[in-house]
């Protein structure tokens, strides 16, 4: 991920949900987040079909009353933008007909994924080829 948001202004690749307490929860991250950079803003960014069972999120309400969501269209997911919180905003992009699920399958598969992620990526994956044995 670090490979594939490098140098886009305002993007960051982070672990930093895997250090705090478990269970995880999006409303928890999202809060510490805020507390521990209280000079940055956040916003949530899920996939259509993520939008689809939103509500049946932990602390759904909260997330969507303290921070921006972009939603990101799938295919086959319709979203009514008329009964979209003002929080909320679906993303006006293309549909892309691709899925990481697909992307390791092609990977396990030793297919090409060129095209699929940066470039960077894809070099990344086929130099350091241990790393496809944890995709299983």
């Amino acid at each position: 991920m670090r490979l594939a948001v490098k140098g886009i202004e305002g993007l960051v690749a982070s672990d930093y949900e895997f250090h705090l307490p478990q269970p995880s929860y999006m409303l928890h991250t999202l809060q510490c987040l805020r507390r521990d950079y209280p000079e940055d803003s956040f916003s949530l960014v899920i996939g259509a079909d993520n939008w689809a069972c939103f509500d049946r999120w932990f602390g759904y309400r909260e997330i969507i009353s303290g921070f921006p969501i972009f939603i990101y269209p799938r295919k086959g997911t319709e979203i009514d933008v008329s009964l979209l919180p003002s929080t909320v905003k679906l993303l006006d992009t293309g549909l892309y007909n691709i899925s990481s699920t697909e992307i390791r399958q092609r990977l396990m598969g030793n297919k090409s994924i060129d095209g699929l992620v940066p470039k960077c990526v894809a070099d990344y994956l086929s130099s350091h080829t241990s790393l496809l044995s944890n995709l299983s």
